[in-house]
């Protein structure tokens, strides 16, 4: 089971229940994004212009949550 942490209480005290649960998914899902695309554009330091290009090309779709629609 998932631990219930403090950033966890503090959401629920602010809003209603279910506002502050959707708010705080949405928040960890937007983090979560940004880890990828930051380790996608990483990638490309290290392969050739072609992995490069699609790494940044991934990035820019995610970033724009684009795979969502």
């Amino acid at each position: 089971m998932t631990e219930i942490t403090q950033a966890d209480r503090d959401a629920a005290a602010q809003y209603d229940v279910v506002e502050a649960f959707a708010r705080h998914r949405e928040q960890a899902a937007a983090e979560e994004r940004a880890k990828i695309v930051a380790w996608l554009r990483a990638q490309g330091e290290f392969g050739s212009e072609r992995a490069q290009a699609w790494g940044e090309t991934f990035a820019t779709h995610i970033e724009a949550e684009e795979h969502l629609k």
